[in-house]
């Protein structure tokens, strides 16, 4: 998967590495994900959970985005891929009960 990190300001290498071994998560969890723009923002009130993360997957089918705000880009590079994987899991459930539908059809007209 590629990762595309963009923030207006230039990110270290701790937080590229903590956002990379998210993602390789995510990318176990359905191995078509081809691309990931990843948005990082300071939110516009100064102060607790100020701190914004957005990620949009490119993949095969509907792209998948969510974003989570945090006091630290750690703890929202965290919630957001929580979120990711909870729309992975869906996704990856609703194709896995077409392709049972799709097999009991052809069946049935065997």
């Amino acid at each position: 998967m590629k990762l595309n990190i963009q923030a207006p300001w230039d990110v270290n290498d701790y937080l590229k590495e903590v956002i990379q071994e998210k993602m390789e998560k995510l990318s176990g969890v359905d191995n078509r994900i081809l691309h990931a723009d990843i948005f990082l923002k300071k939110g516009v009130n100064e102060g607790i959970n100020d701190k914004l993360i957005e990620i949009r997957l490119r993949m095969p089918g509907p792209e998948l985005f969510a974003q989570a705000y945090a006091d630290t880009y750690e703890k929202a590079t965290a919630a957001v891929t929580h979120k990711l994987r909870a729309q992975l899991l869906k996704k990856k459930k609703e194709i896995d009960k077409k392709e049972i539908l799709k097999e009991k059809e052809r069946l049935s007209n065997t």
